[in-house]
């Protein structure tokens, strides 16, 4: 169930040598690159469309909490 998934990166800096900046970077790219991969695969075997992952993505990465929580859009 797609729409019950959120996004949320651990930031913190883990060693001394690097700061929350590039923690967080990290982590983003790392999550964002795991969800294409996962989504792309998904396109690829015919699970789902294209509109499918982009509808997927935008909701696991901002759009499924700003519905939970009641964020402005």
């Amino acid at each position: 169930v797609p729409e019950h998934v959120l996004y949320g990166g651990d930031v913190e800096p883990f060693m001394p040598q690097i700061n929350w900046e590039e923690t967080a970077w990290l982590t983003v790219t790392t999550g964002r690159r795991a969800l294409a991969l996962a989504l792309a695969g998904m396109v690829e075997d015919g699970v789902i469309t294209r509109q499918k992952a982009l509808r997927i993505a935008h909701g696991v990465m901002r759009g499924n909490a700003v519905s939970l929580y009641g964020f402005p859009q």
